[in-house]
């Protein structure tokens, strides 16, 4: 046993080491033997930890929508495409489309952002706020999206023939705390895009 040395709260906090080096302690290392703490890598740097956080984040959109319950296979849940790309901030963004929200062509697709598994917002509360427009999404470089929505000739078009009158294409931005219309214009009346 050894005398006459200061009993050491032991912790992972840099300041209580740095203190301790300073007061002419053993390291913790040396007391221990653990290895010093390094910080933890940043959540979606790894290829791992990217597809927990989709399946995280397609959960959540099948939680969110009621319909999703009504799809097969067992367990149930709405048909998904996702795209990826890096948010800038050692992380990534994510974006979760619904291909298909009921089973006939009213309610095509509406697309989930995500920064790892914080819900940013969806394409019903982004301009042009479509409810189910969506015909696909993808990255559009860092922290960029490409989201492109049917368009029909106009308002009184059937579900049947939505969508006749071509596509038109937003980009939406995450500017470290929201997503945003970066670009994108609604098409000329009578048009509508799908959905609004």
């Amino acid at each position: 046993m050894i005398a006459n040395v200061p009993t050491i709260r032991l912790t992972r906090r840099p300041a209580a080491r740095a203190l301790a080096a300073a007061a002419g302690f053993l390291s913790i290392t040396a007391i221990t033997g653990w290895p010093p703490v390094q910080a933890s890598p940043s959540a979606g740097t790894s290829g791992a930890s990217l597809k927990a956080q989709i399946a995280h984040d397609k959960a959540f959109v099948s939680r969110r929508h009621d319909n999703c319950a009504a799809f097969r296979p067992s367990p149930a849940h709405c048909p998904f495409k996702v795209a990826t790309t890096p948010n800038g901030k050692h992380g990534h963004l994510i974006a979760v489309d619904i291909t298909q929200q009921t089973g006939d062509d009213c309610y095509r697709g509406r697309v989930f952002f995500f920064t790892g598994r914080q819900f940013l917002a969806s394409t019903r509360r982004l301009p042009p706020r479509s409810f189910g427009g969506v015909k696909g999404v993808r990255a559009a470089g860092t922290a960029r999206f490409k989201v492109i929505y049917w368009v029909s000739a106009s308002a009184g078009t059937s579900c049947a023939m939505n969508g006749n009158a071509g596509t038109d294409p937003y980009v939406y931005a995450w500017n470290g705390q929201h997503m945003v219309k970066e670009s994108g214009t609604p098409p000329a009346p009578p048009k509508v895009i799908v959905g609004t």
